[in-house]
């Protein structure tokens, strides 16, 4: 099994879901078995209409427990992809200890520890929508990435990439998964950090404090404030108002008025 696979299956057990997990790593080594997805792996390919969900690897399980009760081509599946995904599935099933934790009450419960699990197998491939429901993606490894248009993901803001391919135009993620910031602060990993920096805003004029939380190259939360004063801030602002010019800051008319009472000040 895939090490990340692996990671993935262990949290299942630890919060569970442990046959859910096993079904969900079977999935993912079949890459996607959604049959109108396979059809288009590669450059091009029509839009597609697709149902929102939290999910792409949660959508493929729901097809797959509706395929094992009635057939692969009902839930829209490739027949080939899902008999070997059950084979997988049986094999992991049997090594799984499927009392190791507690199940979830309900269908949000289930639904969350799962979407937890497959963070817990790409903590490295988080990534964040540029602009609400953008498919422009910044990715916390760095550069920034597509969501591709077969993706049910449509409004979660953050997310992990769980598969990506590079076409022409750039790298598109075909398989995502929603997640939540909070989950991300109770994993143990030198991606997450802050930053606390002075900057200045350029369209108000005026120095600002900046309290970021980041993940990789990924913000997770950030608040800005003006800054105190200081000498950094000072110095700061002093910067840009040279570079801006004093007219940027004081009226004309005020300006002459000054150097006026300046001038004759030393007369």
């Amino acid at each position: 099994m895939h090490p990340r696979a692996a990671r993935l299956v262990a949290e299942a057990e630890n919060l569970g879901v442990a046959r859910d997990g096993a079904t969900l790593a079977a999935l993912i080594g079949e890459r996607d078995v959604r049959a109108e997805t396979r059809t288009r792996f590669g450059p091009g390919g029509g839009a597609v209409d697709v149902t929102a969900g939290p999910s792409d690897l949660l959508e493929m399980l729901e097809r797959f427990e509706r395929g094992s009760k009635t057939s692969a081509r009902a839930a829209g599946l490739d027949h080939q992809a899902m008999s070997s995904v059950d084979r997988v599935r049986k094999q992991l099933s049997r090594l799984l200890d499927t009392d190791r934790g507690l199940s979830p009450r309900t269908e949000a419960e289930r639904e969350s520890a799962l979407l937890r699990s497959v963070l817990a197998g790409w903590p490295d491939r988080v990534a964040r929508r540029r602009k609400p429901r953008s498919p422009d993606l910044v990715l916390s490894a760095g550069g920034s990435a597509t969501l591709d248009q077969t993706s049910v993901v449509h409004d979660a803001d953050l997310m992990v990439a769980v598969d990506a391919e590079e076409r022409r135009g750039g790298v598109f993620v075909r398989i995502a998964s929603r997640i939540d910031a909070e989950w991300l602060l109770e994993l143990s990993d030198d991606q997450l950090g802050e930053v606390d920096a002075l900057v200045w805003n350029e369209s108000s004029k005026r120095v600002e404090r900046v309290s970021r939380q980041t993940w990789g190259a990924v913000t997770l939360e950030e608040t800005r404030q003006p800054a105190p004063a200081s000498d950094e801030a000072s110095a700061l602002l002093a910067e840009h108002a040279v570079d801006a010019g004093v007219t940027t800051f004081l009226e004309a008319e005020r300006l002459t008025a000054w150097q006026c009472q300046i001038g004759r000040a030393h007369v």
